[in-house]
């Protein structure tokens, strides 16, 4: 059985500059602090999670993929 996308936003680096909302609004949204967060992993394809990840200026997204073993 393969494993789910796991997608992650380190708070320490987020600066809530709303480009992964924008991107992929059904992955991410803002908290209360005006920081990213994940709401849904499987939202969107891994394409556009990957774009998400290369666009946050802070480098705050991770992606990590299943293992395909």
């Amino acid at each position: 059985m393969a494993g789910k996308i796991r997608v992650s936003v380190d708070q320490g680096k987020c600066v809530g500059t709303t480009i992964c909302v924008l991107t992929v609004p059904k992955v991410f949204a803002l908290d209360a602090n005006g920081q990213a967060i994940v709401v849904d992993p499987e939202g969107d394809t891994l394409d556009r999670l990957r774009y998400a990840e290369e666009q946050c200026p802070q480098s705050a997204i991770t992606i990590e993929e299943p293992d395909q073993g």
